[in-house]
This record gives structure tokens, C-alpha cells and sequence, in this order.
């Protein structure tokens, strides 16, 4: 069973924790730091998940050279199996649907900054 098996088939949804308010509003902020800290609004077991999640998908993006998986292609990929959406009107399930792969792929992004950054700093030491 891959990961992506795994998180569609968990009780709750990995992304349906949190209001879908914060959804919204991570995707608005620029600042990886700022988009890293929102990560504490998820109680501690999702929220170590999620980051063991970012990690993961932060090894594959790191060879999009060999595997063509960019940070954009792994959001849109991984996003579906980390939000239900118990909603019948299409509508409203396109909509979530979009802005769970931007917030996935925003939170992938500051993951990426964030792991970048921490490799210049090691390297400049």
C-alpha cells in the first residue's frame, strides 16, 4: 500500500482537522516561516504527519530532474487523498478541491525554502 492509499483510507482526513478557513488563509501567506507555523493549529499527532508527509514529498521533489515531480505536480497528485469533501454540490467539491492543492503545494513550498535555506546555512558554517 503506497502513501497515498494510506492517507485516503485513515478515519478523518489528514486536511478535514482544520477548519477550512485556515486552508484559505495559509494560501495567502507569502513567508515560509509564517506558512510552517500555521502547522500549529493541527493537533500534535496530524500535525507530525503532515510534516513526516512534507518531508517525503520534499525527498521526491528534491529529483524532479530524474522523476519529473515538482513541487506543483507532487500537490496536485497528493492533495486529493488528504481532504474529503462531503458535499454534493459540484461546485463547492471543484473549489476545495483547487485550494487543497494550493494549500498542499503551499505548504510543500515552505518546506522546500525552509529545507534550502537550512542547507545554505550548513554549508556557509
Amino acid at each position: 500500500m503506497g502513501p497515498s492509499v494510506w492517507f485516503r483510507e485513515i478515519p478523518q482526513s489528514l486536511f478535514n482537522v482544520i477548519p477550512e478557513k485556515h486552508i484559505y488563509l495559509t494560501c495567502k501567506l507569502q513567508d515560509p516561516k509564517d506558512i510552517m507555523e500555521t502547522l500549529n493549529e493541527f493537533p500534535a499527532l496530524y500535525r507530525s504527519i503532515v510534516l513526516w508527509l512534507l518531508d517525503l514529498m520534499v525527498e521526491v521533489v528534491q529529483h524532479k530532474e530524474k522523476n519529473k515531480m515538482s513541487a506543483k505536480c507532487m500537490a496536485i497528485v497528493m492533495s486529493p487523498n488528504l481532504f474529503s469533501i462531503e458535499s454534493d454540490n459540484p461546485m463547492y467539491a471543484l473549489t476545495m478541491s483547487q485550494k487543497v492543492a494550493d494549500y498542499t503545494f503551499a505548504l510543500l513550498s515552505a518546506r522546500l525554502a525552509l529545507a534550502h535555506q537550512d542547507e545554505a546555512e550548513h554549508d556557509a558554517r
